[in-house]
């Protein structure tokens, strides 16, 4: 974790009342933030969760994943794997 970053994240955790609303993602070492989704946006995840076959996929919203090749933590807002794929818990 970058300097910056955890100077950010102690700004978070002393004023959270700053951060209302928005995704906070730290994107190949930057740290961006933006507007949080509204219901259209939600509902089109939605509608594209339902067409994938919850017996052969895991379907995930905001999940944060690691990306090991770069300084990411992307949180997408839907992810799809291999039911018995990732991790567990």
């Amino acid at each position: 974790m970058t300097a910056v970053y955890e100077q950010i994240n102690a700004v978070f955790d002393q004023h959270p009342e700053l951060f209302g609303g928005f995704k906070i993602e730290l994107l190949r070492g930057d740290i961006v933030m933006t507007a949080g989704p509204d219901v259209v946006h939600n509902d089109i995840v939605e509608t594209v969760q339902d067409q994938i076959p919850r017996a052969s996929w895991r379907r995930l919203q905001t999940q944060d994943i690691a990306i090991l090749e770069e300084t990411s933590e992307p949180q997408p807002d839907f992810v799809v794997m291999e039911r018995g794929a990732g991790p567990t818990g």
